[in-house]
């Protein structure tokens, strides 16, 4: 490493260990607890960052949402017998969510966290590839893919890890657990067959009419993933402000 590289390096990190975060100064501190202030407080934050992020708290652009890989593959056992790929999709619409409940936040780092948040619609769009049986119907495709989800309501469950780091102590989210539930899911699978359209409409208007069948039946491993994205994305944030940071008067 070059020698001004080295020392714009060292710099960065002693005024960060120095100084402290730049915490946005629209966004408003609650007190430990207060959950709210706290679920008012995550809403402004949802609304003012959700698409761009925010820099300063290490927090990620979440509209839309980089999902790098959902893989589905069910057994013989199962009515949706399938391996089902989703690369490099994107989870659209977060930014029209609302939190509604938040626990957690209190005087215990080390406890148990929860996050409920609820919207009209969120559509995870991009390539996809399955290959198998769904109910009594052969499937095969790769292409394009839109999954619309309607008025989903979801909850993260984690768990609190203290950990301390020069000195200050944070929160690291730890075991983390997302489901959803819904009222309809849409799905529009793109050149099923290699693009016979018949086969494919037909396809589609099956899966779509079947929806409360099929989801049942992969929704764990749609869990998993979104779960692992959701953990990354709150790890960011919380390990890079000491937890009495995020309270007012650091209480």
């Amino acid at each position: 490493m070059q020698p001004i590289l080295v020392l714009f390096v060292a710099l960065a990190v002693f005024c960060e260990n120095a100084f402290g975060v730049n915490f946005p100064t629209d966004i408003l501190k609650c007190k430990k607890g207060d959950t709210d202030c706290i679920v008012k407080s995550a809403n402004k934050v949802l609304q003012s960052y959700g698409a761009e992020g925010a820099r300063a708290i290490n927090l990620l652009p979440l509209d839309p949402l980089l999902i790098p890989r959902i893989y589905i593959k069910q057994g013989a056992e199962s009515p949706v017998n399938v391996e089902l790929i989703y690369t490099n999709n994107t989870l659209n619409g977060i930014k029209n969510c609302e939190f509604f409940g938040i626990k957690g936040f209190d005087e215990n780092i080390e406890g148990n966290y929860e996050i409920r948040a609820k919207g009209p619609i969120v559509s995870l769009l991009g390539p996809y590839s399955i290959n198998g049986k769904i109910l009594v119907l052969p499937i095969q495709g790769e292409g394009q893919s839109n999954i619309t989800i309607m008025n989903p309501e979801m909850l993260v469950k984690f768990n609190g890890k203290k950990i301390e780091k020069n000195g200050k102590i944070y929160m690291k989210p730890d075991n983390t657990r997302l489901t959803f539930t819904t009222t309809r899911i849409y799905m529009r699978l793109e050149n099923l067959y290699n693009g016979d359209k018949v086969l494919g409409e037909s396809t589609n208007t099956f899966l779509n009419e079947n929806w409360n069948e099929v989801f049942p039946e992969i929704r764990k491993s749609v869990f998993d993933a979104l779960s692992q994205i959701v953990e990354s994305y709150m790890t960011n944030v919380f390990t890079k402000i000491p937890y009495n940071e995020l309270f007012a008067e650091g209480k």
